[in-house]
């Protein structure tokens, strides 16, 4: 198998997209439950669907048109890979005490790879690839074609077997 760089020439559009599409649809589902039962609900939580809230039907429909063009180059980009291989998270996990604290904008910048392949539908599955100098793990992950989630995990499979 493969494997070569491709650098995703639009990533910043999945960010411009991010807080509109995901925090409003967050919103729309979870609106009632935080109202009912906010003390039940942890603050990223909360502090997601207050940003949601905020959004216009305008903003949630230029984001979606973002999405829809980055979705695009995603894949068209797939046509010629059968998937991608990044890193989960852009550092390693978080001790225990550091992830309680962890505020919105730690959670965003944690779960900033991830979002990537949500936003445009892909499967995808982090794996753990071992461990950095303090201990801590490390993530792959594998994302690949719309409805090609048994090829996805088979190369998780065959990742793990090498970590």
């Amino acid at each position: 198998m493969a494997v070569e760089t491709e650098r995703f020439r639009h990533a910043s559009l999945f960010d411009d997209c991010v807080k509109p599409v995901m925090f409003s649809e967050a919103a729309a589902v979870h609106d009632e439950l935080l109202r009912q039962n906010e003390k039940d609900c942890g603050p990223a939580v909360r502090n997601a669907i207050r940003v949601g809230r905020s959004f216009s039907a305008i903003d949630y429909l230029k984001a979606l048109e973002r999405r829809h063009e980055a979705r695009r180059e995603i894949l068209k980009m797939l046509e010629k890979h059968h998937g991608f291989v990044c890193p989960t998270t852009p550092t390693t996990a978080l001790k225990i005490s550091e992830a309680e604290e962890a505020g919105f904008e730690q959670y965003m910048k944690l779960t900033a790879y991830t979002l990537l392949f949500n936003l445009a539908g892909l499967p995808a599955v982090s794996i753990p690839a071992g461990l950095d100098s303090n201990g801590l793990p490390v993530g792959v992950q594998i994302a690949g074609r719309l409805f090609d989630e048994s090829r996805v995990l088979r190369l998780a499979h065959q990742a793990m077997q090498r970590f």
